[in-house]
């Protein structure tokens, strides 16, 4: 499988006025979904039968085997499913580090995930001194961005990202805080904004955490 050099158009979001982003909902009460009671079987059942897909399977095929992901996220037309294919820690949640990635651009399945190294973690310590500041000046400037950019002018201009994901070789993406929900001294996923590359371009943008349905 092999993915493309199209530039994405990306769902978009921020407070404020700009042309490229358009607003979408967040769920400030997000939290990773309760796992089945039968999360074992069905892992295991995932995982085999995602070392047994030849590639070419598309959206209605792959929702009609596996049903509904256990969690998934948007960019525009490249869309993350999450599928639980391992356990990781005790918490009765399933994480995206528990899960394998199918990766699809429109209805095409482009790539398949299944290292739970892919997932940047689900929250990373806030810097006390100055977070409010930074995450006003994250906010500013992803709203100043524009699809094309290279990822060197991106993080010149945001510097590192809080978290990162690798959901596929051609593909990265950069979370930065951009918001409060909680008061943990901890940066929570639904408390950022999730920028998309591929091959080193900006194409696509979500926000807050990778969620179920």
């Amino acid at each position: 499988m092999k993915i493309g050099y199209v530039a994405l158009a990306g769902f978009a979001f921020m407070i404020g006025i700009s042309a490229q982003h358009s607003e979408v909902e967040i769920d400030h009460d997000y939290e990773y979904p309760t796992a089945s009671t039968d999360w074992s079987a069905r892992q295991a059942t995932n995982a085999a039968a995602i070392a047994e897909l030849a590639g070419d399977e598309d959206l209605e095929a792959i929702l009609e085997k596996f049903g509904h992901p256990d969690l998934e996220q948007s960019f525009g037309d490249i869309r993350l499913m999450m599928y639980r294919t391992r356990r990781t820690a005790d918490d009765y949640l399933t994480t995206p580090d528990e899960a394998s990635v199918l990766v699809f651009r429109g209805s095409e399945l482009i790539g398949i995930q299944t290292s739970p190294a892919w997932f940047g973690g689900v929250q990373a310590t806030v810097d006390t001194d100055n977070w409010q500041e930074l995450q006003n000046k994250n906010r500013y400037a992803i709203e100043q961005l524009r699809f094309g950019a290279l990822k060197d002018e991106v993080l010149d201009e945001l510097g590192p990202a809080d978290f990162v994901d690798r959901p596929l070789d051609a593909l990265e993406v950069l979370a930065y805080r951009t918001r409060s929900v909680s008061g943990d001294y901890l940066t929570r996923r639904d408390e950022t904004t999730s920028l998309l590359f591929e091959d080193g371009v900006y194409v696509g943008l979500s926000e807050g955490a990778p969620r179920s349905n």
